[in-house]
């Protein structure tokens, strides 16, 4: 029977990630482990103790003023040890009770399975994550849809069919707030990664990437933001992409690194699915 590690990369939200934890810890997976880069310690210990209640495994990374959530969850990959893991954000619905069963049947002889719609895959057999190295370090800007699109073209995947017994709504106008705010401030980060997201999808795809990428200012705007956000955000985007553009050509030029993981990421989505 496949092993599940559910996995979460937190930070500075307390009072999302500890509602969850103990529906997690509740609801049939093998394994909860929380990736916590909280700035506040006092907060940071609060997450650590609903850990050690309900059975978490609590791992504390070093908090940043930049976006870390993919480091966080390659680091969540490397320290589960099941053969699957599941990847949930802590503003996401609650899966509330799985059905292992299901979810037995749906992995059979699979590297992923997702429910068919959508660009994120969220259940991976952690063998084939770490194997195509995880969500790329460097982008804040849709690297899982990014990453998913790279297993979906070098993995084989399944619908995963009824999995969830009962998923719990998360409260949604407390916490979308919040994520409002988390938002506005991730803003900078998206528009200065963007060219690596670009660099990283199907080339049939770059010129919707680049259309949504204008939009982004207006997809922001849509929620219920204070009056300022609409010289705030647009603003925001503009230095990001400025700024993000430059850098992007100056480690193009300077960094071997650079140029190869980009490069690299072009081979492993030519591979064969049964390579």
């Amino acid at each position: 029977m496949p092993t599940l590690t559910l996995i979460c990369a937190t930070k500075n939200r307390p009072e999302h990630v500890i509602r969850r934890i103990s529906a997690w810890c509740a609801s049939g997976v093998d394994a909860v482990v929380i990736v916590d880069a909280t700035s506040d310690a006092s907060k940071a210990s609060e997450i650590e103790a609903a850990c050690e209640r309900h059975g978490a495994n609590y791992v504390r990374f070093p908090a940043s003023v930049r976006d870390t959530r993919s480091k966080q969850r390659n680091l969540g990959v490397r320290v589960a040890t099941t053969e699957w893991v599941l990847v949930q954000d802590d503003d996401d619905n609650i899966l509330a009770e799985l059905d292992h069963a299901a979810f037995d049947r749906a992995a059979e002889g699979m590297d992923y399975v997702w429910d068919g719609k959508g660009n994120h895959l969220l259940f991976h057999r952690r063998a084939n994550f770490l194997r195509l190295g995880g969500y790329p370090e460097d982008m804040v800007n849709a690297e899982d849809m990014v990453f998913s699109r790279l297993v979906r073209a070098t993995s084989r995947g399944g619908l995963e069919g009824p999995i969830y017994i009962s998923v719990e709504r998360a409260k949604e106008r407390e916490e979308m707030k919040k994520a409002n705010l988390s938002r506005i401030s991730n803003l900078f980060w998206y528009a200065f990664t963007f060219l690596r997201f670009l660099v990283r999808s199907p080339r049939e795809e770059s010129t919707n990437i680049i259309i949504a990428a204008a939009l982004m200012p207006a997809r922001f705007l849509k929620h219920k933001l204070p009056v300022s956000a609409f010289i705030i955000v647009p603003t925001i985007c503009l230095f990001g992409f400025t700024t993000g553009f430059a850098w992007h050509y100056l480690k193009l030029g300077l960094d071997n690194e650079f140029r190869r993981s980009l490069a690299l990421y072009r081979q492993k989505r030519s591979e064969s699915v049964h390579a």
